[in-house]
């Protein structure tokens, strides 16, 4: 089952997908300080707009990337579940011919699960921490 690379390559993507938020996330975390720091020293000076453009930068990156993690998400989910249907047509049947394709049409709802806690987990130190 762990050798079959058309089953381990959408599982790893499934698995590293959600991740991607944090790689703008964090720069958007670092900016947002950084703009409210600033805020404090200066006032609205152009430290502060530069620091807050490059915040909103991350912090839009950050959430379309998310967006696209879940659709992408969602389309291997579909994809998995076309291959579960034609691998139950099939007359002669692969080992773990039922269960690989059962797991990549169910887990990507787990992952959608975490990938909108990260990108809420990046919305809640940012614009979160304003309030």
């Amino acid at each position: 089952m762990l050798k079959d690379k058309k089953f381990i390559i959408p599982c790893l993507a499934e698995w590293i997908m959600p991740w991607l938020v944090l790689i703008p996330g964090i720069p958007a975390f670092y900016y947002f300080d950084q703009a409210g720091q600033l805020w404090r020293k200066y006032g609205d000076g152009s430290e502060y707009q530069q620091a807050h453009e490059q915040f909103e930068t991350f912090y839009d990156a950050a959430m379309t990337t998310g967006g696209i993690a879940i659709f992408l998400e969602l389309l291997l989910a579909l994809v998995g579940f076309v291959w579960m249907i034609v691998s139950l047509c099939k007359k002669d049947k692969e080992r773990f011919a039922t269960l690989k394709p059962l797991m990549l049409w169910l887990f990507p709802g787990a992952f959608v699960f975490g990938t909108l806690l990260l990108m809420l987990l990046v919305h809640t130190f940012t614009y979160g921490m304003s309030i």
